[in-house]
């Protein structure tokens, strides 16, 4: 599941600059450090069954390794995992997203 959701979200690696910038590239790597949140806080949460917190700590250990730190994102998202290999104790998950006021789309009668 965790893979499925990397492999979605992942921003592709080689990109014209239009499209790094453009709201499509935008969003996706909004996507992609959401779903990377996720798997910091699922990590982080004691409460997690061993065998998912050591998967997911193997997922983030191969994200760290094949960062491009010169994308800010990955080097952003390469930090914050290192924050929570250092200390886990002292490790704050990000905050959830809230939703946008109004309702859904697709809710009207």
């Amino acid at each position: 599941m965790i893979e499925a959701a990397l492999a979605a979200s992942r921003p592709a690696r080689i990109q014209p600059k239009a499209a790094e910038h453009g709201l499509e590239g935008q969003v996706q790597s909004a996507i992609y450090a959401r779903t990377v949140e996720a798997m910091l806080t699922l990590a982080a949460d004691r409460k997690a069954a061993v065998a998912v917190r050591a998967i997911t700590n193997a997922k983030l250990d191969e994200i760290k390794r094949h960062a491009d730190l010169n994308s800010p994102l990955e080097a952003y998202l390469n930090h914050r995992i290192q924050q929570l290999q250092s200390d886990p104790g002292k490790f704050v998950v990000a905050s959830p997203v809230e939703a946008p006021p109004g309702m859904p789309i697709g809710d009207d009668p």
